[in-house]
């Protein structure tokens, strides 16, 4: 399995053109932040491309579609460059959480012996509740006496 790491282009990373777009346009994060109603915080992650700060995708869209309308710039390229960013780490992501963990030799073994000693605890409560059982149990005794018919 070889490990690519794609190094997305700086040109094509959508917090980049927003925030490009709006120095350009010399407007402050503050006057963003105040005309889309989202804190600078949000906002300078946005521009860093850092969606870990952020909440689900769903509202990065509609982040990004709204200073896109700000700043009179076509949502469509901006969107599309988040959707490649999101997907390659979704994929990125679900390659790292696919190693299943019986391929580690250490974690079979762990497992192995669990099962044995499982079964080696239930043979032997089950041996003991037979004998167990067999002491209990009075003997009967016949009120018949042998030849006595």
């Amino acid at each position: 399995m070889s490990d690519k790491t794609t190094v997305p282009d700086l040109n094509s990373l959508p917090g980049l053109k927003l925030r490009k777009a709006r120095t350009d346009l010399s407007i402050s994060i503050e006057e963003v932040s105040t005309s889309l109603g989202l804190t600078e915080r949000s906002l300078k992650a946005l521009e860093a491309d850092d969606y870990d700060k952020l909440p689900s995708p769903v509202y990065i869209r509609g982040y990004i579609r709204r200073y896109c309308a700000l700043l009179n710039i076509n949502d469509a390229s901006v969107l599309q460059d988040f959707e490649l960013l999101i997907e390659g780490d979704e994929q990125q992501s679900k390659e790292q959480h696919q190693t299943p963990l019986l391929v580690n030799p250490q974690i079979r073994l762990a497992i192995l012996c669990g099962v044995v000693l499982i079964l080696l605890i239930s043979a032997v409560a089950a041996l003991a509740g037979e004998t167990d059982e067999y002491y209990r149990t009075p003997a009967v005794i016949s009120d018949t006496t042998p030849g006595a018919d």
